[in-house]
């Protein structure tokens, strides 16, 4: 289930680490 929720908080994930 990795991969699911990776795509589902990878909007809100990314732009943090960024």
């Amino acid at each position: 289930f990795y991969v699911v929720a990776e795509s589902s908080i990878s909007w809100r994930t990314e732009p943090l680490m960024l």
